[in-house]
């Protein structure tokens, strides 16, 4: 049986035993009735055991999903209000495989974006590892994506050879992937680095 959850029933069993001394009960009275309503210790260890994982589910949403949604919905609204209003990115190598695709405005607004990202997931009271996650999970969950279509144009479009293809894909993940993650990344840890956050 883990160590915590042995202290939690020795604790929860003091503070029963301690209450029925206080009714008036002897040593050995509360403590038969101690050990009666705690009833079935695999029962009992296994509600903490339910209660310690639903604290922790609850916890991870507050400190990495909800802050990480934000952050995906606002860096995109943000994009597509860029796209709408007629902004228009700068490409690298265009016409070639290797093409860079960067959208200066929308990275220059990432920054602030992520240190939203960044501080609910602290206001939350997560760690920074948990708001640098929660900042760049967008970068990353679009990441995942790409992997999954290269994997599939390898299998479906064999009239154009791996190497452009692979070319292409890096040049995709460096536009959409490495640079917005950076600049979600830099603004969560500005935020963190003002909160005095400068180490673990």
């Amino acid at each position: 049986m883990d160590e915590g959850i042995v202290c939690e029933l020795a604790g929860h069993l003091e503070e029963l035993h301690a209450a029925l001394r206080g009714r008036g009960l002897s040593e050995d009275e509360a403590f038969a009735q101690a050990c009666e309503q705690a009833g079935n210790w695999e029962e009992l260890q296994r509600g903490i055991i339910s209660a310690k994982e639903e604290g922790a589910m609850r916890e991870r949403v507050r400190q990495i999903w909800i802050p990480a949604l934000m952050t995906a919905l606002i860096s995109y609204a943000a994009l597509a209000v860029f796209r709408w209003v007629g902004v228009r990115p700068s490409v690298v190598h265009a016409g070639e495989a290797r093409a860079l695709v960067v959208y200066l405005p929308w990275l220059g607004v990432l920054p602030f974006i992520g240190a939203i990202g960044g501080f609910l997931s602290r206001r939350a009271e997560g760690d920074r590892r948990r708001a640098y996650f929660a900042a760049g999970l967008p970068s990353g969950a679009l990441a995942g994506i790409l992997v999954l279509i290269f994997a599939l144009a390898l299998v479906i479009d064999r009239g154009v050879a791996w190497e452009i293809k692979g070319t292409a894909f890096a040049a995709t993940v460096a536009s959409w992937v490495v640079l917005p993650g950076i600049a979600l990344w830099f603004g969560a840890f500005v935020e963190g680095f003002r909160k005095g956050d400068r180490a673990g």
